[in-house]
């Protein structure tokens, strides 16, 4: 070590100021990087965290919009509720139901026959009715209407005019044929509650 201190001496002071100034600059970034290496990995890892966090916290608002969302959703249903109820008809007022489609064709000036499909089940909600109405095709489309203001949830599944002659077409509408009678065969599904 000595002779390598000497050799050091030996040199002009513009080298020795050189290797002094070459020899810490190694030193400062060996340091630096000893420093700075373990410093830039622990950012990266908390990074890594932050976009964890992040990631898991906008999920969280998600979610919460989306059941603040839907409590607002049942809060506009909420006064509706009462309307939808009453289009199902209680179990206890199905034979008011049945006079009220009666009534309906009574005022339409019609003979009704209402029926109860055979294909309704007992315990079921849905209940499938057959009405065969005899009168003025006039008439028939009054008790049409009667039926669609009913306060009932009413589906019509099929609908036919029948006359004398067959099945009745647009083109038999549009001919005077107000006068004739017609039959009309209807089935409506409604539900009980």
């Amino acid at each position: 070590m000595k002779l390598e201190f000497l050799a050091i001496k030996k040199l002009d002071n513009k080298k020795r100021v050189i290797i002094t100034n070459l020899v810490i600059f190694i030193l400062v970034c060996g340091g630096s990087y000893a420093i700075i290496t373990p410093c830039m990995a622990d950012i990266s890892k908390i990074k890594n965290e932050i976009l964890g966090q992040y990631t898991a916290m906008e999920k969280k608002y998600q979610s919460a919009m989306k059941s603040r969302n839907t409590i607002e959703t049942i809060k506009k249903i909420e006064p509706q509720i009462a309307t939808i109820d009453q289009m199902f008809i209680p179990k206890n007022e199905q034979l008011q139901f049945i006079t009220s489609l009666e009534n309906s064709a009574a005022s339409s000036s019609l003979k009704a026959v209402i029926s109860l499909k055979s294909d309704s089940k007992a315990n079921s909600d849905k209940v499938l009715f057959s009405i065969t109405s005899e009168g003025v095709y006039r008439q028939q489309i009054k008790f049409l209407r009667h039926l669609e203001k009913m306060n009932y949830q009413i589906n019509v599944t099929k609908l036919d005019f029948i006359r004398s002659g067959g099945v009745v077409t647009p083109s038999d509408v549009n001919s005077n044929f107000d006068s004739n009678n017609v039959t009309m065969n209807l089935d409506i599904e409604t539900f009980w509650k």
